[in-house]
């Protein structure tokens, strides 16, 4: 494979893994909706202790562990 094969193969990828770290960012993700929840507490998420990449608006479970979701303000 040529030198500028490897530079082009290697810029993809750092695209995509930056893409997908972007996308699965809970912060990122909550700071896109800048509308208020039927609450009107549009600050406050609720995040697995074990697994932080798993956030709701709502209280709830974990679907990975069953852990209780914690109140967490962004």
């Amino acid at each position: 494979m040529s030198v500028s094969m490897r530079v082009i193969v290697l810029i993809t990828v750092l695209a995509l893994g930056l893409t997908t770290v972007w996308l699965l960012n809970p912060s990122q993700a909550a700071a896109q909706g800048d509308d208020q929840g039927e609450d009107g507490d549009a600050d406050v998420i609720y995040v697995c202790p074990n697994h932080p990449e798993i956030w709701s608006e709502k209280p709830g479970v974990c679907p990975k562990c069953g852990a209780t979701l914690v109140k967490k303000t962004k």
